[in-house]
């Protein structure tokens, strides 16, 4: 059913809405996953590592020594390979060995005969050499990456919000599909649903409804914190708090999808999966200027090249400009832009999205 969308107020700012969006939510609880199925998800504690190795180890496939016992052995001095042991790479080295010789350093004899000298620690991995016990691999906050599945013991504690998204008739081709994409770049749990839907998450996102549907009778009802922002695009969009779900509602088009993921959705998934606020990616100069109208926040898109970063749109976002830029800024709405040359901070557009 087509409801009556209600009259757009003045334009609330950007700032202003984040701000009172945050401070309605807090993280989500974490759970323990197991190491590969925690890949991507934020950490609510860090992963901590054990010694490792946790005794020396061969780097490569060889003899197995005590480094002393070969002091001074060479081609025109070889020595007895007492107590030589052949190891392959990632084999622990027996009692009082330190060093591995290349496969090539002992003749076999008989008698087997030691041609190279070693150092200590020459081709083996010292037991801690690889990580200290007790050293952080990856700290609370951060996404787990595939290489820390190395050092991961045991289940890992993190936080995966749930995110449901609503695409109405109005929604762009691809819209519900890019909102997910990008929910679960940081680690969120994120299913897409009918529009007419109140699945149970603790983040909504309603793309190109009327209205949104029941999430927008809610907001409607009480707690809605602003409808009209200042942003463009997406000055349309609306955001609220029912009981604990953050609710997003989008206009359907691309830009303004993309927009309201950029601006709203974004701080909101990093405050619930305990990830803090998004860093700049990438810093450098404009090479040209970025114009934008005071009063209301604009979402620029860039491309990075040789000389700096060259703007490829502003406010007013094609798809073939978002199919170009590889970076976005938002220019805040206290200022009318960047001139040439100025020095900004930018955020990557992710490949995937």
């Amino acid at each position: 059913m087509t409801r009556a969308r209600a009259p757009i107020q003045a334009l609330t700012p950007l700032d202003e809405v984040v701000r009172e969006l945050l401070a309605r939510l807090e993280p989500v609880p974490p759970r323990r996953l197991p190491a590969a199925q925690a890949l991507g998800r934020i950490l609510a504690e860090p992963i901590v590592a054990g010694r490792t190795p946790p005794q020396p180890v061969a780097r490569r496939a060889g003899w197995a020594v005590a480094a002393h016992d070969t002091a001074g052995a060479s081609g025109y001095s070889p020595m007895p390979a007492a107590g030589a042991v052949p190891v392959e790479a990632g084999d622990p080295l027996p009692p009082g060995a330190d060093a591995v010789l290349a496969p090539d350093g002992i003749e076999e004899g008989p008698p087997p005969m030691i041609f190279a000298s070693a150092a200590p620690g020459e081709g083996a991995r010292r037991a801690g050499e690889d990580l200290s016990e007790g050293a952080t691999v990856r700290p609370a906050g951060e996404a787990v990456r595939p290489v820390d599945l190395f050092a991961a013991l045991g289940d890992l504690a993190c936080r995966a919000p749930g995110v449901v998204v609503l695409a109405g008739g109005r929604a762009a081709p691809g819209a519900a599909a890019f909102a997910a994409a990008w929910a679960r770049r940081l680690g969120a749990q994120a299913e897409i649903a009918d529009a007419d839907a109140a699945p149970p998450a603790d983040l909504v996102v309603a793309i190109g409804a009327d209205d949104a549907g029941p999430w927008g009778d809610r907001l409607a009802a009480g707690g809605l914190i602003a409808r009209g922002i200042a942003l463009e695009p997406g000055r349309d969009s609306a955001v609220g708090v029912w009981e604990r779900t953050a609710v997003v509602l989008l206009p359907g088009r691309a830009e303004e999808v993309f927009a309201g993921m950029a601006a709203l959705v974004d701080p909101c998934l990093r405050l619930l999966a305990g990830a803090g606020p998004r860093r700049p990616d990438a810093r450098g100069s404009l090479t040209r200027k970025v114009a934008s109208a005071l009063g209301r926040a604009e979402l620029a898109l860039l491309r990075r090249g040789d000389d700096g970063f060259d703007p490829v749109a502003v406010g007013d976002l094609t798809l073939a400009a978002l199919g170009r830029a590889d970076h976005w800024l938002l220019a805040p709405a206290d200022s009318e832009g960047f001139a040439a040359g100025d020095a900004i901070e930018a955020f990557r557009l992710e490949a995937g999205l």
